[in-house]
């Protein structure tokens, strides 16, 4: 009752999930021996799939292209990724993703800046973890010295929705006020990272895009970059 099958495949980090029985779309699990990414704290969230990396071998691949950028590291140089809860704009316990790159010091002389993320639609605090791999690039961008030691944070903004029942979306004056109330101070209190707008960056992808827009219109002195992928509000 197993069966197995081999193929190659290019470099890169692959997503997959198993569908218990054919035609139930419903019933997708991730790999058990091979966990998904969850925040795993109170009302935390979960990656969608499970997830690998295959590394790019120049003379079997030389076709391909190369995704070692998105490798994890082998030489201990490696960042962290935990997870933890702050109290959110409707006073409810909520899950954040925090990045502290490898080395992190904190008592060190220079505050480290920030990257503040946000997910797409459907999607929640381990998205750019779990399938983005933003751990895995940054750790070899400072590695490589590419860039300086930055502390990045996730969040689930999915949950907080339009009141009005006749708008169907996200409420961009609700995350607003969530992250600019209750998400910074509660990172520039618990993290040695820099109060200061130009030590800070916000950016999202498609739903996230459309946050990152609207949190750039509504206080765009609080960030010093905006980053605005694959969606935005006009």
């Amino acid at each position: 009752d197993y069966w197995m099958t081999s193929l190659p495949l290019p470099s890169g980090h692959y997503q997959y999930v198993y569908v218990v029985n054919e035609g139930d779309e419903s019933n997708k699990i991730g790999d058990p021996a091979n966990p998904k990414e969850a925040s795993g704290v109170e009302n935390g969230s979960e990656y969608g799939r499970s997830t690998f990396y295959v590394p790019y071998d120049e003379e079997k691949q030389s076709d391909s292209v190369d995704f070692s950028y998105m490798a994890p590291r082998e030489d201990g140089q490696k960042g962290t990724v935990t997870y933890t809860t702050f109290t959110d704009v409707n006073g409810d316990t909520m899950p954040l993703g925090v990045y502290l790159p490898y080395g992190y010091d904190a008592e060190a002389e220079k505050p480290y800046k920030v990257l503040y993320l946000s997910h797409g639609a459907g999607g929640n605090e381990c998205d750019w973890f779990g399938g983005g791999s933003v751990n895995d690039i940054f750790d070899n961008l400072i590695a490589e010295g590419k860039t300086e030691p930055v502390v990045i944070v996730t969040m689930n903004n999915g949950i907080y929705r339009d009141p009005d029942p006749a708008v169907f979306g996200f409420s961009g004056s609700i995350i607003t006020d969530n992250l600019v109330n209750h998400i910074l101070p509660y990172i520039e209190e618990n993290y040695h990272v820099s109060s200061e707008p130009q030590d800070r960056a916000f950016a999202g992808l498609s739903m996230g895009g459309r946050a990152t827009t609207n949190i750039m219109y509504r206080v765009p002195e609080k960030f010093g970059y905006f980053g605005i992928f694959s969606g935005a509000d006009p």
